[in-house]
Formats: C-alpha cells, structure tokens, sequence
C-alpha cells in the first residue's frame, strides 16, 4: 500500500468487520461497515461512503465503508521523526478525553510497554506498514479507545509473572527478536488469554518445552490440574491479502485524484492487474478527471479490466465508489488446517486449548453470518468436533477476533450456553468503547465430556469487568476514572 496510509482490520460483533485508513493527519469522518458474503461465492470488496449499509441487498457480496484521508509523503515522514521511542508515542499535548488521572494512567502504561518491548524495538519497526500502534483505534492516546487499549495492554504485561514476562519478551521466541507485527498482534492475544487466566487464580508459565520438544505459548496450572493452551492468529489467505493490497493502492490513487480534482469517482476493477495495467488504468481515470473538472460534465473510463464513472464535486456518487475484483474462495478448509497445525502443537502436553484470533472473514464472509449466535455455535462445535477428532487431547477451541469499536452500543449484549457440551458464545461489551463476539468450543470424546476444570466459557463471560479488576490489582483507579464520562460512548472525537 502506500506510504502515505496505515491500514487496519478488525472484526466486530454487531457488524461484521470494521475496516480503517488512518493516516498521520487529521481523520475526517467515522467507519462504519457490514460484510457478508457466501463460503465459494465470488464476493466483491466494496467502498462505499456514509452511513451504514444494508446487508439485504448485497448477499454474496463483502462491503466496505472507510475513513478517507490523504497524506503527503512529508507528513509521514515529520511524524516518525517526532515519534522515535515509547515516550514520544504515548505523549499527550491534549487531554481530549482523558482525566488527570487518565493522563498519568497513560504514562505509566508507556513505562510498562518500553521495558518490556524496549524502544529499538519500536525504532525497528516503527516503518513497517501496516502499523497497527498507528491506526485511529491506538492513536493518537487523547481518544478514548487508544488510551483504554493503551492501558489495557500495559496491565496485562505488568501482571504476567516475571519468568514468564521474560520468556514472551527475551526468549527464544520472545517479541524482542521480532520484525513483524504479526508477531505483535500475535502477543497481544497470548496476554490476553494469560490475563484472563491469571484473574481466575491459575498460574502461568510461557513456552514450557513438551516432551515431543514443542513450546506451547501457555501452561496454565491450579490445583494439580495442568492444561497447555497454543495461541494464533489467521488474517485473509494469499489470494485476499493481493487483492486488498491492490484495492489499496487504487484506493489511495482515487482519493488523491478526487481532492486534487474536485471530482468524484465510482470505479469498478474485474480482476488482480499487473503495474502497467494498473498505472494505465490510474492515468486515464486522472485525464478522466481533468476532463470533467474543465467541462463540467460526467467522464467515463472503459478498460477491459476496468472501468470508472467521473462526476464534479457536486454531483458526487452517494452509493459505491469502489468495487474491487470478485474473489471466490472457500475458507473453512485453510480455517481448518491451522486447527490440526496447533492441535499438533500442544501434543505431548497433556490437556490443551487453542485459541484462535480469527480474522479471515470465517464468520463474516460466509453464510454463518446469517444465523443466531446458537446457530453458529452449534455449527462450530459439529464442524471443529470433526476436525480435531483425532486430537484427543485438545478439549476445547476459543474463537474470536480482537475486540472493535461498539458501532451500535444500543444493541443488547448476547449468551448463549450448549449444555450438552458447556460451549458457548458470548457477545460482550467492553471498556472503551468495544464489543467482542467470543466462542468458547469445548468437544465431548468418544461420546463422552471430561469434567470442566480450565473454563474460558467464564473467562470471556466476565471480561467486560477484568480492566477494573486489573487495575485495581496494580493500585490504579477503575477505567471511568481514566476517562470522561460524556466520551465514554465515543469511538472518536
């Protein structure tokens, strides 16, 4: 993608997915977007802008809705050198939303994650895109959300035992050797899951070596009772991750020839293209522009792999103004698979559990979208139960994707238990202005159900309240105390 945008996506609970451009300047407007589509069916990517879409009208289809912003090269590049280390990251000139109290929470949290990730880490990094500590959900720290999620991580770094802290930041495998984010998102949920666990007086160890020579990423124990629980994280396949990077350059082509030109742009692209077809297509829809800046009148582009309509500025498109190519893949398999790859994992460690951050689009592209929330659960427990058959000793899956921005905080909170196997879903609420839809698969063996010992069914059932509990662990006030109480319900200012 170009230099000049951060890109983000997350999963949401009342809406499908959440995607964000967020750029170093200022953001203009807020994100809101609904994804369906069909396990095989040939659905579209989808920009379109305004207000939320309908999800009746587009069946088999992905749709998006994104923040549009545009930054020179220059802007970027005066922003990393501002923001060298931690400190500089997590620096407030403004409030915002925060109290007193928030400010100083803030700069505690910044303490907490420099010593553990260190600032040459931040350095390393801090120009590979995309930049998850640069998306409008983790910055600027004045925004309600950032400064929770802010908060949020340090309390779970400061809480994990020291051996293990150790073990996820020096190890072997620790975050200090790593030159990828995906190994930092990975991390955000293995501190999580440790989290929770530890609330529920479990004690924590990290990459405890089995007897086959593998490294789970936890081994939780209480009372005797020992569990081994293999963490990952699954993004869009190969196919999708072209697709969305081609999607966002041209996005970002259109948006610069739209407010160079005062146009507005609705463009359709059938499939991946090569860079000559691709500068082609971004020269003629400019000279498109240009046209209809002179005129006054609509201008058309027909390629045959791509086309686009042009109007003035005042007769701006008010439905799609993006279509990319259809892409038709079905996700269970590759879901799958990773399943066996990290049943394989804790093998040879006793009982275990993985938890899987699920952002492929397995529920929000597929047909499961459609149903209730015990529909899908059972669903899960049948198709994953078929999987890891042969895996005896996994007795349970946890699947979610990190929590999003609340899009529609009226909408009630979902639980839903199975009682014949104790799985669950969970659609909960979280500080800061996030929802997160949580399920907990635990599978019965030859016919039979091991008796509930390690719960993450509870685990996630009570998560909304584990910040204040953290906190107040660490000697530091509850999370309305952190934040105004008139933002609470913002996701932006």
């Amino acid at each position: 993608m170009a230099s000049s945008t951060v890109a983000t996506v997350a999963t949401v609970a009342t809406v499908a997915t959440v995607a964000t451009v967020a750029t170093v300047a200022t953001v203009a407007t807020v994100a809101t977007v609904a994804t369906v589509g069909a396990a095989g069916s040939r659905g579209r990517r989808r920009w379109r802008r305004g207000r939320p879409i309908g999800l009746a009208s587009d069946r088999n289809k992905s749709v998006w809705a994104l923040d549009c912003v545009v930054a020179d090269a220059d802007v970027v590049r005066r922003f990393l050198e501002q923001h060298q280390t931690w400190e500089d990251w997590a620096r407030v000139d403004e409030p915002g939303a925060l109290t007193p109290a928030g400010v100083e929470a803030v700069k505690w949290a910044a303490e907490v994650v420099a010593e553990f990730y260190t600032d040459e880490w931040f350095q390393r990094n801090l120009e590979r895109w995309p930049n998850p500590l640069l998306s409008l959900y983790d910055h600027p720290l004045s925004r309600p959300m950032a400064a929770v999620r802010h908060v949020e991580r340090a309390a779970r770094i400061a809480l994990v035992p020291p051996a293990a802290r150790q073990a996820l930041s020096e190890g072997t495998n620790g975050i200090r050797r790593s030159n990828s984010w995906d190994e930092f998102d990975h991390l955000d949920v293995v501190l999580e899951v440790i989290g929770l666990a530890l609330r529920d007086s479990w004690q924590v160890e990290c990459e405890v070596p089995t007897g086959c020579g593998r490294r789970p990423d936890i081994r939780v124990t209480r009372s005797g009772f020992s569990y081994s629980i293999e963490v990952t994280t699954q993004g869009f396949d190969r196919s999708a991750r072209e697709e969305e990077r081609q999607s966002e350059r041209l996005r970002d082509y259109q948006l610069r020839i739209e407010c160079g030109r005062g146009v507005g742009c609705a463009v359709r692209i059938e499939r991946l293209l090569s860079e000559e077809e691709l500068q082609t297509f971004v020269a003629a829809l400019d000279q498109a522009a240009l046209a209809t800046t002179t005129t006054g009148d609509n201008s058309e582009v027909d390629l045959a792999y791509a086309t686009a309509t042009v109007r003035p500025g005042a007769r701006r498109p008010g439905t799609t103004s993006y279509e990319g190519p259809a892409v038709g893949v079905d996700l269970w398999p590759r879901f799958a698979k990773r399943l066996c790859e990290k049943a394989q994992q804790v093998e040879g460690a006793g009982r275990g559990w993985i938890r899987i951050d699920e952002g492929g689009g397995l529920i929000a592209f597929t047909p499961v979208y459609h149903l209730a929330p015990v529909e899908r659960l059972s669903l899960l427990i049948r198709r994953i139960s078929e999987v890891i058959a042969e895996y005896p000793h996994v007795e349970g899956v946890i699947i979610s994707h990190g929590a999003g921005p609340d899009w529609t905080p009226l909408t009630r909170e979902v639980g839903v238990v199975e009682r014949t196997t104790s799985s669950a879903v969970w659609e909960r609420r979280l500080p800061g202005s996030r929802r997160r839809t949580t399920y907990v698969v635990r599978t019965p063996r030859r016919g039979l159900l091991l008796p509930v010992v390690v719960d993450p069914a509870r685990w996630y059932n009570a998560e909304p309240s584990w910040l204040d509990w953290a906190l107040h662990q660490l000697g530091i006030g509850p999370v309305e105390s952190l934040v105004r109480t008139e933002t609470t319900r913002r996701l932006l200012p």
